[in-house]
């Protein structure tokens, strides 16, 4: 057994079918990556790796669970599920107290748990491309070091938390292609608002928050009897 082993890549494994049981073995990694791979689930062992940082299984698109323990990855700082098959996410994962990237652009995702804003160190959430996801938890707005915020292509996403506008780090926010209808008043009020038709930017008296609409959006976007600045 590999017991000093501190990063595995496992990267474009188009066969890879299954991981061993006994992965959690590898006390000392620190990066697990696991891409384009055939698994349908993580081993439950993989919880008992409490060095691991960074864990990515992005493009398994047969990946549908993860184990439930998943939050007892203490050290976690990087978690990309991007483009697998996971349609929920444990509630466990809001243990993760040191997550601070974390990728979820998953197309069956339906549901995210409703304290996900525990994660307070969090700096990059991605729910891009998720067609079923019809809710944010309000919980979001305390995920006060967000600064990047996707949301784009999620096309039953309707509205945003309502105290959005309490994220004072949020520069990048991203809401092509869902059905999203106003802003919250909490980020119409912001000072110095610029409304483009690529972007609505914000100017907090320091670096600017850019978000991101389509064309056809920008119009519904606008709040009636507001006059927008159009670039």
């Amino acid at each position: 057994m590999l017991k000093n082993l501190k990063s595995l890549k496992l990267k474009s494994c188009v066969l890879l079918e299954k991981l061993p049981e006994d992965l959690g073995r590898l006390k000392c990694l620190k990066k697990l990556t696991v891409t384009s791979a055939m698994i349908k689930d993580v081993p439950e062992s993989i919880c008992m790796l409490k060095q691991l940082e960074s864990l990515k299984l992005s493009y398994c698109s047969f990946l549908e669970k993860l184990p439930e323990d998943l939050g007892r990855l203490e050290c976690l700082k990087k978690l990309d599920l991007s483009s697998t098959n996971i349609k929920g996410i444990p509630d466990s994962i809001c243990m993760l107290k040191d997550l601070e990237s974390l990728d979820l652009s998953c197309v069956l995702l339906k549901k995210l748990p409703e304290d996900l804003g525990q994660l307070e160190y969090l700096d990059y959430l991605d729910l891009s491309y998720c067609k079923f996801l019809q809710d944010i938890p309000d919980s979001i707005c305390q995920m006060k070091c967000l600064t990047y915020l996707w949301l784009c292509y999620s096309p039953q996403l309707k509205k945003l938390p309502e105290e959005l506008g309490t994220l004072e780090w949020l520069k990048y926010l991203d809401l092509r292609g869902t059905c999203i209808s106003h802003l919250p008043q909490s980020i119409l009020l912001w000072k110095g608002l610029c409304i483009t038709r690529g972007k609505v930017r914000l100017d907090l008296s320091g670096p600017y928050c850019y978000v991101r609409v389509s064309k056809d959006d920008f119009e519904r976007l606008r709040r009636p009897g507001k006059k927008a600045k159009i670039n």
